[in-house]
């Protein structure tokens, strides 16, 4: 779904170009392509928005590669997108990549369960309203 809104937001595509696009580029992804519609994309977008303003707030530097001035601005959302897409774990012993290990070493600089840290994507029961 990152993937996806990457596609919409590096392109400046209307949504529903986009959906042509999306459906051309990950159609090797069968069943991640017939799930992704226009209700889907906007909320994913949505989330990630607010994942980048998480982040920002925090002061975790869950990235060596991030340059927070990066990503304020203009360009910051679609750079964010970018940096999650090509995000590689710093943690020896991690093998995950990409926005699962951001968001998990995101959690875990902001103190995981110990401090109990929010998450970079959605919200646990103990942070809602």
């Amino acid at each position: 779904m990152i993937k996806a809104v990457w596609l919409r937001i590096s392109r400046k595509l209307s949504l529903f170009e986009a959906m042509d696009v999306i459906e051309m580029e990950l159609n090797h992804l069968k069943d991640v392509a017939d799930f992704i519609n226009i209700s889907t994309l906007l909320f994913w977008q949505q989330m990630i928005q607010i994942a980048l303003g998480d982040f920002l707030s925090s002061d975790t530097s869950a990235s060596s590669k991030t340059n927070h001035e990066q990503l304020h601005g203009g360009d910051g959302f679609e750079n964010f997108i970018e940096i999650l897409l090509t995000y590689q774990s710093r943690n020896d012993g991690t093998p995950i990549r990409g926005p699962d290990a951001f968001a998990l070493d995101f959690y875990q600089q902001s103190g995981g369960v110990e401090r109990n840290a929010p998450f970079l994507f959605g919200r646990a029961s103990q942070h809602r309203d």
